[in-house]
């Protein structure tokens, strides 16, 4: 009996560092597509694409930063909290709508376009990290026809446990 014991416990001892070394992992791979997208944001600016002393620079610059570094707490379940917290923020929706507003700007396609992909690289990390539990439940169908787990991932780049966007917006 004690073997067994032994036994199982052993096993998911294994079990869970073979989790934990997977999630590392996958924070690795992740930040390592952030920095070669703030790497690709500065070689921008560099060459004259976007202009160095545009606030929305300054934003994404530091936000993708800021991500790099937070991205191991960044979850589906951490953004469903914040997103229930932060949706009726009017401090937050205001900046929020402020940055649309400027990524609206035709002079600044170049900058949008790293933004979405931003928010792509966020998106694909929280499905990733999250495959089979967000496969799983029945709760993911509804979150989608509500339109919020596309809110949820966008606004990731926003909320400002991720970023800066208060810091630069006003």
């Amino acid at each position: 009996m004690l073997i067994i014991f032994i036994t199982i416990l052993s096993l998911l001892f294994l079990l869970e560092r073979a989790y934990k070394t997977r999630t590392e992992t996958k924070v690795l791979k992740y930040s390592n597509c952030l920095y070669a997208l703030r790497d690709e944001l500065r070689e921008k600016v560099i060459q004259g694409d976007i202009n160095k002393n545009d606030w929305v620079f300054d934003y994404l610059d530091s936000s993708i930063t800021k991500t790099i570094t937070q991205l191991s707490k960044i979850s589906f379940y951490t953004l469903l909290i914040i997103y229930l917290i932060r949706n009726r923020d009017p401090y937050f929706n205001k900046a929020q709508k402020h940055l649309e507003r400027a990524l609206k700007n035709p002079k600044k396609a170049t900058i949008k376009n790293i933004h979405d992909r931003y928010v792509k690289i966020l998106d694909n990390y929280i499905l990733d990290k999250h495959l089979i539990s967000l496969t799983s439940l029945p709760f993911t169908i509804w979150l989608t026809t509500k339109g919020i787990y596309k809110n949820l991932t966008k606004q990731a780049t926003e909320y400002p446990e991720f970023s800066t966007l208060y810091d630069y917006c006003f």
